[in-house]
């Protein structure tokens, strides 16, 4: 599952895409955020 706020555009996952295609690294044209499973699970 993934929150609601992991969303890009179409054409920033493109750049991103042909980036890991060249670099075969994470993109660095997407601005990455930290993730914590645990604060989405319901109580």
């Amino acid at each position: 599952m993934f929150p609601r706020s992991a969303v890009i555009p179409m054409t920033n996952a493109r750049s991103a895409l042909l980036e890991w295609l060249r670099t075969r690294k994470r993109p660095n044209c997407i601005d990455w955020r930290p993730y914590d499973i645990h604060l989405l699970r319901p109580d």
